[in-house]
């Protein structure tokens, strides 16, 4: 009986890159290897670790821990190679940093929010911020605690680029399936993992966000990615934003729609379409904004949003 029960658990493939992380990293893989009501596997690719990372991953000698070796990517190719090499046959698949610490109910939180979705689906969460004693704070912010709980319009994906912590992200086998059909040759994009990711599935499928806590998201001065402390409100926020802005978001829509068109419903890739197109058309600019393309965004997000559409800086 015993056996059977562990057969039917949710199969779970968490990506984690580390790099000098032997600090942490114990904690983090017990962390992970003891979540409740899953079968959670892990596969750690060590990016160049100059300390004894490897070595102890090597150490725990779990048959649900795969290390590959590579060269020092950085946590961006690091983490895209990983998603480009994640082995298919998995019910689930997951983000991980290396230095946080996971509530033990937090996949199958994720994995009951993705059960109600049909086709490809990406789960987003909050988290508790805390120092390196895992004490928490409250100083720090995500581009994704802005957006409302819920599926995710595609639209966002324009307006804000809906940013999240990939350490948050959890996805169904459908939404894998999809992304590695358009991640089959290297080099790998030249993104953030978790921005690549957050922009394309909801044209590729579904993305939901909730505001589940389930994870201790560990800041400290070693780490590789990730919000660090950020003074302030949300209007100084908004203004901080708008005054760094960059092309990424456009660079990201237009490699969704040059690699995965094919897989787009033609309503989705119509909106990838103009909001490429915007800036040389100004009565689709006109349009973007009197249809407010950031409806259902807090105030301070639409605001944003229309600035960047009069600069072209979306």
């Amino acid at each position: 009986m015993e056996k059977q029960n562990k057969a039917a658990l949710p199969r779970i493939l968490v990506l984690m890159s580390a790099y000098n992380g032997e600090k942490y990293l114990p904690e983090q893989i017990q962390s992970i290897l003891g979540q409740q009501g899953v079968e959670a596997h892990l596969l750690i690719r060590d990016d160049g670790s100059k300390d004894g990372t490897a070595a102890l991953a090597e150490d725990l000698h779990s048959d649900r821990i795969r290390l590959d070796r590579g060269e020092n990517l950085g946590y961006m190719g690091s983490f895209m190679t990983l998603l480009q090499q994640a082995d298919p046959g998995y019910d689930y698949y997951a983000f991980a940093d290396q230095d946080d610490v996971w509530l033990e109910d937090k996949l199958t939180t994720a994995v009951r929010t993705l059960r109600k979705q049909e086709g490809p689906a990406l789960y987003c969460s909050g988290q508790t911020y805390t120092d390196e004693k895992l004490q928490p704070i409250d100083t720090c912010h995500s581009n994704l605690d802005d957006l409302p709980e819920g599926v995710a319009d595609p639209r966002w994906a324009v307006c804000t680029g809906i940013y999240g912590l990939g350490c948050t992200y959890v996805w169904n086998a459908e939404m894998q399936q999809a992304v590695a059909k358009g991640l089959k040759t290297l080099p790998s994009p030249p993104f953030p993992h978790d921005n690549f990711l957050s922009v394309a599935a909801p044209f590729l499928g579904t993305l939901i966000r909730t505001g589940d806590q389930k994870m201790l998201y560990r800041q400290h001065g070693s780490n590789a990615g990730g919000n660090k402390k950020q003074e302030g409100n949300r209007l100084k926020r908004a203004l901080s934003t708008m005054t760094s802005l960059d092309d990424e978001d456009y660079r990201i829509r237009a490699w969704i729609l040059e690699h995965y068109q094919d897989q787009i419903p033609s309503e989705k890739r119509t909106i990838l379409e103009q909001s490429l197109n915007y800036k040389k058309d100004a009565a689709l600019r006109y349009r973007m904004l009197t249809n407010n393309w950031a409806n259902g965004l807090n105030h301070h997000e639409q605001m944003k949003f229309a600035y960047r559409v009069l600069v072209k800086k979306l």
